[in-house]
């Protein structure tokens, strides 16, 4: 039901009970001329909550589009890791998160680390681009890119 239709309903009980000639002095009457003020204010609230309502829904869909935009525009130039890379393949061995390095950044001359994005271990450290035993026990070079997953 929308609104405005149930405002003329209630405006319609209105003239009825005043068409009844009750008497606004008696019980009955003051029950009438109530319940009909409560259903005006219902009509009243329920007015008011529909118009937040379609204010929301508007702004919300505004929201939705403009996200949507700036997931095609970030996963557009992101591309999760292009298939024409080789990346350096590192797993955390806290929690087996597979971690993809870009192996030009081994070439910084700066210390570095990188942690694990699961748990936040730090998996491996460029220090002076020399590799310890232990990370070169868990790198290994992933001639494809990394498999997808889902967000």
């Amino acid at each position: 039901m929308e609104t405005s239709e149930l405002r003329s309903k209630v405006a319609y009980l209105e003239g009825l009970s005043a068409g009844l000639s009750l008497n606004e002095g008696s019980g009955e009457g003051q029950l009438i001329k109530g319940i009909i003020g409560v259903l005006g204010a219902f009509a009243g609230s329920f007015e008011e909550m529909d118009k937040s309502y379609s204010h929301l829904k508007g702004y919300l869909e505004s929201v939705d589009e403009d996200l949507s935009l700036l997931e095609d525009k970030f996963y557009d130039e992101e591309d999760e890791l292009s298939g024409d890379t080789d990346y350096i393949e590192v797993e955390c061995p806290d929690c087996a998160e597979k971690v993809y390095i870009d192996p030009e950044i081994l070439d910084d001359d700066e210390v570095f680390e990188i942690a694990c994005p699961n748990c936040s271990r730090i998996v491996f450290i460029n220090e002076d681009n020399h590799i310890s035993g232990q990370e070169r026990g868990m790198i290994q070079m992933s001639a494809n890119s990394p498999e997808e997953e889902d967000i």
